[in-house]
């Protein structure tokens, strides 16, 4: 037998807001640690400058980015289940 389900399976949404935030912190745990190896490289001459100047500015910004932006989804899709349950009582 089907059942008709409106709204959302708030359970679930936590556990998928979970793991969200988890993946951001690895993305982030991911860009320190490449960041922390790059910065014991003993490399010198114009390609280690052009390379140091791609990841300090747009390679690891743009991880960052998307590590912030996967804890702010996390949190709204949190939100929107804590609204769930309230509008559920």
């Amino acid at each position: 037998m089907a059942t008709n389900v409106q709204g959302m399976d708030t359970e679930q949404a936590r556990e998928i807001s979970q793991n969200m935030n988890q993946q951001a912190g690895q993305v982030a745990g991911v860009v320190a640690g490449i960041s922390s190896m790059l910065a014991g490289v003993q490399w010198t001459g114009p390609d280690a400058a052009n390379f140091a100047n791609d990841w300090n500015g747009s390679f690891a910004p743009q991880a960052q980015h998307a590590s912030a932006s996967l804890e702010e989804s996390a949190g709204v899709l949190r939100n929107h289940a804590d609204r769930q349950d309230e509008i559920s009582r």
